[in-house]
């Protein structure tokens, strides 16, 4: 048995966009600039399209473009890559000269080392604030000198230079 053919499929520019999901902007343009990639024909005042030629011929486009891209970008997109790699490295080495960036190692040691001081503030506070709470006449002299604990906690992260 042999194979027949699929009919041609004619369609308006409408379904041209919905089936290739490609904006107007650009079915336009590759109209206009680009003969022979959009089949289509004139029946009266509408022109209709061969949705499956249109389809095929633009997938053939697209690869001719991509193989055309891959031979002329080599050497001269391997360059471009060196290039910015070296201004990106210079860039980098100013800052850190600069000191507007830091290693993640020394940042990670500046936020251990006071972590640490916060956590040993922390552990002592009950005992070190407790009987400074202990017969306050009012919850105001009493949140007055919680005030004075959480300064003191404060500066601790102050001194790391975290705040």
């Amino acid at each position: 048995m042999a194979y027949a053919p699929k009919a041609t499929r004619w369609g308006s520019f409408d379904d041209l966009v919905n089936t290739t999901g490609l904006a107007q902007r650009t079915l336009v343009y590759i109209r206009e600039r680009e003969p022979g990639v959009l089949v289509f024909r004139v029946v009266g005042k509408r022109t209709e399209y061969d949705i499956g030629s249109c389809n095929a011929n633009l997938r053939k486009r697209e690869r001719d473009k991509a193989e055309a891209d891959a031979q002329r970008g080599g050497l001269d997109e391997a360059q471009t890559r060196k290039t910015t790699a070296v201004a990106q490295l210079a860039e980098l080495k100013v800052a850190l000269a600069n000191r507007t960036v830091i290693p993640i190692d020394e940042a990670a040691a500046i936020l251990d080392s006071a972590l640490a001081q916060l956590r040993s503030q922390l552990v002592t506070l009950p005992q070190r604030w407790a009987p400074m709470l202990v017969g306050q006449p009012t919850i105001a002299a009493a949140t007055a000198q919680l005030d004075k604990a959480l300064a003191v906690l404060m500066a601790t992260l102050t001194n790391v230079g975290l705040v």
